[in-house]
């Protein structure tokens, strides 16, 4: 007996990136691509398969079918389920009755990725659509025609393969939450409520989270009001309880702790940056440490969650092959205390100094041991010489840092701008 939905994408492409590589998710086509194939719920993407488009980047294969064919249309591509009753199904048979199913009904035109999840009593396989067609470029219409094919040819693979069926009357009399969870449709509102809390840093990170589960969001005079994507009633979160406030929520989403892992490079650096972001979520940082602690965090290098992978944005990117530095130039921020370009002018000036004593000792030394007859002398020049590069290299290293830190500055500046520009566009459509 396996139950099917389908809905709509969209919103902006780099949001749906990062929620399907699940980060912090927010909406966007790779986000759900990475929240489908999260190697926790597939056993490792043993349960991944691609039809149409590249094993190893989805994504790609979807967004060059959309510059090919000039589309940019709002819906972005269409995220769907197919859930079967528990203990019902092995999680190979659920695989592989989800890509024929795939096949079926759009392996002919467009591009889809299936995967199978492990990680509820109920084995469900995940479709991620893509809105449009990599052989003509026409679009997915997503009628309710559709959806009717869908369950039917879904009921039609279950009988083929001894599963059970809900018969057409038995369908329309009760809805999946009756059959699968007997809990009204507040009952289920809340459990997904309560778990896009648990992976929530923000509110706006929560709608993103519930966005992304199928809810369409609005808020009006009677306050924030959610609709589930199998249901027509609009439920505001006032009505599901006082802890289902939005004020409530809130608090729910602050008071979380979130500890920094012990496998984070600044633990391997044996540095504590712990206490740092805590001071950054308190806003007691300033300047130059808010800003590379409020970087890392908005790009989920910080705090590094336990339960959840980084989302592998363009910006984060980049970031990850300069985390060494970014680190390093971090630790050097928080150890001499440094918040402004005045501090950082007047920490970099002796190293410079100290840098440019050091090479000049080390010039004289080279310069006397090619005068210089004597082997025995010759050898203890060149011992001192050597002497001299590890300092010098550690000073060339720092003086680097501090010209980078003038440079990132100025990106993590734009960056921020950009992100607030986001977050308020985010909120307004709230």
């Amino acid at each position: 007996m396996a139950t099917t939905a389908l809905w709509k994408v969209v919103s902006r492409m780099d949001h749906v990136i990062d929620y399907v590589i699940d980060e912090n998710k927010t909406i966007e086509l790779q986000q759900v691509l990475n929240y489908t194939t999260n190697e926790e719920k597939t056993m490792e993407h043993q349960y991944v398969s691609c039809i149409n488009c590249m094993q190893h980047n989805p994504y790609q294969s979807m967004i060059n079918t959309k510059e090919q064919f000039h589309d940019n249309k709002k819906i972005l591509c269409f995220h769907g389920y197919q859930s079967f009753a528990e203990g019902e199904v092995t999680p190979e048979l659920a695989h592989q009755i989800g890509v024929e199913l795939a096949e079926k009904l759009w392996g002919s035109r467009f591009e889809v990725v299936v995967t199978t999840h492990l990680n509820t009593d109920n084995i469900h396989n995940h479709f991620v659509l893509n809105a449009t067609s990599c052989i003509d470029g026409k679009r997915y219409c997503h009628t309710k025609k559709d959806l009717y094919n869908l369950r039917t040819a879904s009921d039609d693979l279950c009988r083929q393969y001894g599963l059970s069926v809900i018969e057409e009357k038995a369908y329309q009399s009760k809805t999946r939450q009756q059959y699968y969870h007997k809990k009204s449709l507040e009952s289920l509102i809340r459990n997904d409520i309560d778990e896009a809390i648990k992976v929530s840093t923000t509110r706006t990170n929560f709608f993103n989270q519930l966005q992304f589960e199928g809810y369409e969001i609005k808020q009006d005079n009677t306050g924030i009001a959610l609709k589930h994507h199998a249901h027509e009633q609009w439920i505001v979160l006032s009505s599901l309880g006082k802890e289902y406030s939005q004020v409530s929520i809130d608090n729910k989403i602050l008071s979380q702790q979130f500890p920094i892992s012990n496998k984070d490079i600044y633990s391997k650096k044996g540095f504590d940056i712990q206490p740092y972001w805590q001071k950054y979520k308190s806003k007691e940082l300033k300047c130059f440490l808010k800003m590379y602690i409020g970087y890392q965090d908005r790009l989920g290098i910080l705090p590094k969650l336990n339960n959840k992978k980084p989302k592998y944005s363009k910006e984060l990117k980049l970031a990850i092959k300069e985390m060494d530095n970014i680190s390093d130039e971090t630790i050097l921020l928080c150890k001499n205390n440094i918040e402004t370009f005045e501090q950082l002018k007047q920490y970099q000036e002796p190293l410079e100094e100290q840098y440019n004593d050091l090479i000049s000792k080390r010039v004289q030394c080279r310069n006397k041991i090619r005068r210089c007859p004597e082997s025995t002398l010759k050898e203890q020049l060149k011992t001192e010489a050597k002497s001299y590069t590890p300092k010098i290299q550690e000073l060339r290293k720092q003086i680097q840092h501090c010209e980078k830190i003038k440079e990132r500055s100025l990106r993590m500046q734009q960056f921020e701008l950009e992100t607030q520009t986001i977050n308020e566009k985010g909120r307004t459509r709230l």
